[in-house]
């Protein structure tokens, strides 16, 4: 019985035999795709992290020109503001004889018309009691 009964270590190289030339190549083979996917990503994600990081310092750098952009537009409009403010305390300047002198003149008329008006009405109350 010996003879018709295969032993295990005849069994087991039967199976290996089998197995690596049937299942091993393909396994290897999922192995290598599975090998070089997980290294083309590794490269993509190298890839991504470096323009990632030219794009944070070509914002930090717009940043930087946009902030001394501003300042200058601040500056000239500073600078603008004040000469325009200095021309008209320049043209006011011209006038404020001129307002001083009709403001006085404006008072004193609104005195005597008052005035007049005080004196209508005191004559308005004298012919109210003489009546």
């Amino acid at each position: 019985m010996d003879l018709v009964t295969p032993s295990i270590g005849f069994i087991f190289w039967h199976l290996f035999f089998i197995l690596t030339k049937f299942a091993w190549k393909p396994i290897l083979n999922l192995i290598k795709q599975r090998d070089t996917h997980l290294h083309n990503s590794l490269e993509a994600a190298q890839k991504v992290r470096s323009e990632i990081r030219l794009f944070h310092l070509e914002k930090d750098n717009w940043i930087k020109e946009s902030r001394i952009e501003r300042d200058l537009l601040l500056k000239e409009a500073r600078i603008m503001s004040d000469k325009i403010r200095e021309e008209a305390k320049k043209k006011i300047g011209i006038f404020i004889p001129f307002l001083k002198c009709l403001l006085y003149r404006l008072k004193k008329k609104n005195k005597t018309k008052q005035k007049k008006r005080n004196i209508l009405d005191s004559s308005k109350t004298r012919r109210q009691f003489l009546y």
